[in-house]
């Protein structure tokens, strides 16, 4: 049904070239081996893609190499372009794979059947369950694909595309200081050599930073409040 709906779809394609849409639909996924996956599919491209990249790299011209800069440049794109939709596509292959390859589920309805057949013949017009009335090639090539080209692709790409971090900024080092006591209450700030022996003062200081200074062999304590 996947084929189909692909062939379909490159079928009805408007953009790019006819030719290459007419080959992309006849292209279909076949079963093979995790390990002949690893060598053959996605995730060797990832790896050539990757190299490529690198080679790019070392061949683009340090210096202002006008059209050879540019040529390279654009290469260098459409691998890192390459190199990405690869990374993605392993990644949903790599998170479907304990349904797909590592388990062999075996999915039976025998409760559910068991279970309809306990109910009344006069109430089991409430509830329809007729599996065998139903029209896969209807669901699959009118429902439930339409429904994932229309509310599920446009983002699908989006989604999955790493996230750049948001590093906080604070307003001022007060902030700072109060939100690291809080996160790290029990953790040891500081730690001081005493005659008594070794004395321990913990992130939690009720709102005051404390210094300590060193002088001699007697240390003196500075505290610097917050308000």
């Amino acid at each position: 049904m996947s084929g189909l709906y692909k062939r379909k779809h490159f079928a009805e394609k408007e953009t790019g070239a006819k030719i290459l849409n007419e080959i992309a639909g006849r292209m279909e996924a076949r079963a093979v081996s995790y390990e002949q996956y690893q060598k053959t599919s996605t995730p060797m491209f990832n790896a050539m893609a990757k190299k490529a990249s690198s080679v790019l790299d070392k061949v683009r011209p340090s210096w202002a190499g006008g059209r050879v800069s540019d040529v390279v440049d654009q290469l260098k794109g459409q691998v890192d372009r390459l190199e990405e939709l690869t990374r993605e596509t392993d990644e949903a292959f790599q998170l479907f794979k304990p349904f797909m390859s590592d388990n062999a589920y075996v999915f039976r309805s025998d409760n559910i059947r068991s279970l309809f057949d306990r109910i009344r013949n006069d109430e089991r017009g409430l509830l329809t369950w007729e599996p065998e009335q139903l029209d896969w090639y209807d669901y699959w090539m009118n429902i439930h694909f339409p429904g994932l080209k229309k509310w599920v692709f446009p983002t699908l790409e989006d989604e999955m595309r790493a996230q750049p971090k948001r590093v906080y900024t604070y307003r001022d080092l007060i902030e700072l200081f109060e939100t690291t006591t809080r996160r790290h209450s029990a953790r040891v700030a500081m730690r001081m050599s005493v005659m008594a022996g070794m004395s321990n003062t913990l992130m939690r200081t009720s709102g005051s930073l404390q210094i300590v200074q060193p002088v001699s062999l007697f240390p003196r304590v500075l505290s610097l409040e917050t308000g």
